[in-house]
């Protein structure tokens, strides 16, 4: 019997909406492990349960929301590439706000964990909420932005491995440009704040393990806590039926904001579909359906060669359907720690066929769990797929059988727990 301890989780983001609800499911996973845990979140939404402590008023919320508005202003004053999700370069403009943690706390925690850090607590907040209260900060990487000097996702720039400056993402070719002025700031604190880094995945490890601003701390890997009581496996018509999709074809789910979006590689998968339709005959292509979730524009209406489904935005309790009723979920990232897609099609059963990158590189293991193509490559994604499409049905049943396997060995709740408690007597 494991220590029970007391936690305190810091967001920015709402526990009840999109990525953010990874706190809620953290919080989840620790309480059944009996473990004291609350959220503390910097955002208002309504909310009436008393593990959970948000800061903003409803007017506190407007204000906080003109003042990002103020800093977002600022950045762009400066001209930045969008693909680089510059959010972070005004870091010391940020308002302290380890005090007004410390005065909320209902019990001394053991540990803090930290996530989704837009606008909330810089390097320096966090240097002094460690040394006020003494209690060790676990700062669970969403993405690249704790590593660098202003960026979240840095592409094929090294700068976070040195000292950052030059700035790809701000068209800078000044060393001594505002993102080294960050990395100064960031690395000064948390060279000297009890802090410990976590990455969602191998790939995110590999980046942690260069990161010069992190250079001297233990590092860890814990996969992302989904709540498998939701994502599990569930019969494929139930589910087609629930949400209205052919029951005989062979379903493509995937995940859609906008084809613009370079990180998330939905126009690869566009090409890797048209280069499916060239390879595929008649019958082959009339027995193919696409699922596409997301608040997708109509930018997807063209160039499609097969039909499809738009289901729109899912709540988090109606997602786990469009991975029950899918035959493959295709995940054309480039650039993400996670995405936490993935684990969820695995957790489902689901083959997924993805890039080489994120969490992919954990469990997404080809003619095991689905496919894994090499980085940018359309025609391997392509290939990916038809492999996949073209498996009998025992072979499949095989598939997805890993699959289930897969998430019980790396992303149950059974195994995170084993990697946090890790983590707990480590640091």
């Amino acid at each position: 019997m494991h220590k029970q301890l007391k936690i305190a989780i810091l967001t920015a983001s709402s526990p009840f909406y999109a990525a953010g609800i990874l706190a809620y499911d953290l919080k989840n996973l620790l309480q059944e492990a009996g473990h004291d845990c609350i959220i503390m979140a910097n955002t208002y939404f309504e909310n009436n349960k008393k593990d959970i402590i948000v800061f903003p008023s409803k007017l506190g919320n407007f204000i906080k929301r003109i003042d990002e508005a103020v800093k977002r202003r600022i950045n762009k004053e400066v001209p930045t590439d969008d693909n680089y999700y510059m959010f972070g370069l005004k870091q010391r403009a940020y308002k302290p706000m380890h005090h007004r943690i410390i005065s909320r706390l209902p019990f001394k925690p053991d540990y803090f964990i930290y996530l989704f850090p837009q606008y909330f607590l810089n390097a320096k907040d966090l240097y002094l909420l460690n040394k006020k209260t003494g209690v060790p900060i676990l700062w669970f990487m969403m993405d690249m932005a704790a590593m660098t000097g202003g960026c979240h996702y840095a592409w094929d720039c090294e700068g976070y491995t040195k000292s950052c400056g030059c700035c790809p993402g701000i068209y800078s070719k000044n060393p001594k440009d505002q993102t080294n002025n960050n990395f100064n700031f960031k690395k000064k604190y948390i060279e000297k704040t009890n802090i410990t880094p976590i990455a969602a995945s191998e790939w995110q490890y590999g980046q942690l393990k260069k990161s010069n601003i992190f250079k001297n701390k233990k590092k860890y890997k814990v996969f992302e806590p989904i709540n498998e009581a939701h994502y599990k496996p569930a019969d494929k018509s139930t589910a087609r039926k629930e949400l209205n999709l052919p029951l005989e074809k062979k379903i493509l789910f995937f995940g859609a904001t906008s084809v613009n979006d370079k990180r998330k590689g939905y126009s690869l998968l566009l090409k890797a579909l048209l280069l499916l339709d060239k390879k595929l005959n008649r019958e082959e292509k009339q027995g193919i359906h696409l699922a596409i979730a997301g608040a997708a524009n109509n930018d997807f209406d063209f160039d499609l060669p097969f039909t499809y489904t738009h289901m729109g935005y899912f709540t988090h309790e109606g997602l786990p359907r469009a991975y029950q009723a899918a035959d493959i979920f295709v995940c054309p990232s480039i650039q993400d720690s996670g995405p936490l897609m993935v684990n969820h099609s695995i957790m489902c059963g689901t083959p997924v066929v993805a890039f080489e990158m994120g969490v992919a590189t954990d469990i997404v293991h080809s003619g095991s769990t689905g496919y894994r193509a090499k980085l940018n490559d359309t025609g391997d994604l392509c290939k990916g797929i038809e492999s996949i499409l073209k498996l009998d049905e025992g072979a499949y049943l095989q598939m997805s059988k890993a699959c289930i396997e897969a998430g019980k060995e790396y992303i149950s709740n059974e195994s995170i727990l084993n990697q946090l408690n890790e983590v707990f007597h480590g640091v």
